[in-house]
């Protein structure tokens, strides 16, 4: 059917994803394992922070609801969150390195789902804020969250020998002085 007003009448009026998850409760909906769509969300290998905020909104007490295993979608998260790949990397590593860079608000889903993370280095020696470090894509406001989170992360001494190249140290080196500067303005009355 076409909607009224449109200025374009053999256009449809196009809704947000949100609308059609609220308005047909696919949010709410099972498939034949008991899993909700945040159960999904939340055991998929390629995490969408904002996948998992949609279906959040459409259906908040979907994170306590269990599947036909006994399981949460928290619970899927968590064990996500905590799988290391062949690099040693956990899920947040692999969102600080990814392309389109680590988001405020993944880094807040993947903190409250495993906030070991954080301190974890990978098999290259680095933490998270050292990936975000060297992803342009990253955000100051991600970089001052991962250091707001683990302060000590500041003063952690990555492996020369672990590192790809020496280039890449320096330029980790100066992006976590720049931070540390920055951190001690804000500080400073």
């Amino acid at each position: 059917p076409l909607y009224e007003g449109n200025l374009y009448p053999n256009e449809r009026q196009t809704r947000p994803p949100l609308y059609f998850l609220k308005i047909y409760k696919y949010a709410e909906k099972k498939d034949r394992k008991g899993m909700l769509l945040l159960h999904r969300a939340c055991k998929m290998n390629e995490f969408s922070a904002d996948l998992v905020c949609v279906l959040d909104e459409a259906y908040p007490e979907s994170w306590t609801i269990p599947d036909n295993y006994g399981k949460t979608p928290k619970q899927y998260l968590i064990e996500s969150a905590s799988r290391k790949d062949e690099r040693g990397m956990v899920l947040l590593h692999r969102q600080a390195v990814h392309i389109k860079g680590l988001s405020v608000q993944s880094l807040n889903i993947l903190h409250d789902a495993y906030p070991e993370a954080i301190q974890m280095q990978d098999n290259s020696g680095l933490l998270p804020i050292h990936h975000a470090c060297l992803n342009e894509a990253s955000s100051l406001g991600v970089l001052m969250s991962l250091l707001q989170l683990y302060p000590e992360s500041i003063k952690a001494r990555v492996a020369e020998n672990k590192v790809h190249n020496n280039s890449e140290l320096g330029d980790l080196r100066a992006e976590l002085a720049l931070i540390k500067a920055n951190l001690e303005q804000i500080r400073q009355p």
